[in-house]
Formats: C-alpha cells, structure tokens, sequence
C-alpha cells in the first residue's frame, strides 16, 4: 500500500513553457501486516506550452 502527502509546488518559467512541479513524499506499508516499509520522495512535473504541454507521472526526486 502507498500513501502520498504533497510537500510543495514550484512554478517556472522558461520562454514560452511552463512548468509546475509538485513535490511528495510516499510512505511504502506492507499490505499483508500493515508494517511500514520505506519513504520516498517523488515529483510530478507538468508542462505547458502556447498549444500543447504534458504531465511526467510521479517519478523519483532525486
């Protein structure tokens, strides 16, 4: 099981592109016992452009 808590968001500027970066941090348990497992931080990143744009998934922060 996975649980995401959002930390932050950053907003860029780059000529005519946007970017919006959203910050998480994901706590890993395991779904038998419940026991927790890991942390890890994760970022999402949304880009937009005059007529198009796109989204990265949540990907590792490194």
């Amino acid at each position: 099981m996975r649980v995401l808590e959002k930390t932050y968001r950053e907003k860029e500027l780059k000529y005519s592109n946007t970017y919006i970066t959203t910050h998480y941090i994901m706590y890993i348990f395991n779904p038998w016992n419940g026991a927790f497992i890991k942390k890890k931080k994760m970022k999402n990143v949304d880009r937009f452009e005059v007529n198009s744009g796109g989204s990265s998934g949540i990907i590792d922060d490194n």
